[in-house]
């Protein structure tokens, strides 16, 4: 009975862990479809608030927020945002490391921002939160193990035996959860950055015209004029 309830619990942690993620992977796509603004963000805003901290006093993971919010204009107001990407709640120090970096590489930016509502605005959209990496472990964690637990709790085999599966399912779930952590590559948000400048209009070289300015071009001949004499 404990391992039918326990069973029932992860089912129903995974489930609403997985519809949340959909939610943010729904409202992520919707953002592809917004309009962008040009935004400035400030030298001071090299900086993301701390979220976690060891007892040493470093911090380990950061909140996706600029400290100093960038501005922007749209529908002919002055708007303000500090938010990195849509779904995105935290970067450890590595990559916090690594956004900073590519952040302070231009102070003009490609925002994205809801026509509706401009003081709803991202500085990125982010990276896809549903990828097939993340089904299959929702897959295996909200569906096969849950019925592999429920299938040892209604079990009639010796209580040595179940709590041996018992005991395999949990390490082989550990194992499965730290194998996919650790295949995860580092996360860089600062490659997902739109400089603004790359968005201008893009000068486009003529080979006809520049072959045509460099041709040299013939010496002037004087103009000849006709001189009618009196009385002729």
């Amino acid at each position: 009975m404990a391992l039918q309830l326990l069973a029932i619990l992860l089912f129903c942690l995974v489930l609403l862990r997985f519809v949340r993620r959909v939610m943010q992977e729904v409202r992520r796509q919707r953002t592809l479809t917004w309009p962008r603004a040009t935004a400035t963000v400030e030298e001071e805003a090299n900086a993301l608030r701390a979220a976690s901290v060891n007892g040493e006093g470093d911090t380990i993971f950061y909140h996706a927020e600029l400290e100093r919010p960038y501005i922007f204009y749209a529908h002919g107001e002055r708007f303000t945002g500090n938010r990195l990407a849509p779904g995105l709640e935290r970067l450890n120090a590595s990559e916090a490391g690594l956004f900073l970096k590519e952040l302070s590489k231009c102070r003009s930016f490609e925002v994205y921002f809801d026509p509706g509502n401009p003081a709803d605005n991202y500085l990125t959209v982010g990276s896809p939160l549903l990828t097939y990496g993340r089904q299959w472990l929702f897959l295996v964690y909200g569906i096969c193990v849950p019925a592999a637990l429920w299938g040892m709790g209604s079990a009639t085999a010796p209580g040595t035996l179940v709590t041996t599966l018992f005991s395999v399912t949990l390490g082989l779930l550990a194992a499965l959860l730290a194998l996919y952590y650790l295949m995860q590559p580092l996360f860089n948000l600062g490659t997902l950055l739109m400089p603004a400048s790359s968005y201008g209009p893009q000068e486009v070289e003529d080979p006809l015209l520049k072959s045509l300015a460099e041709r040299p071009t013939a010496p002037a001949t004087p103009a000849k004029t006709a001189v009618t004499l009196p009385g002729k």
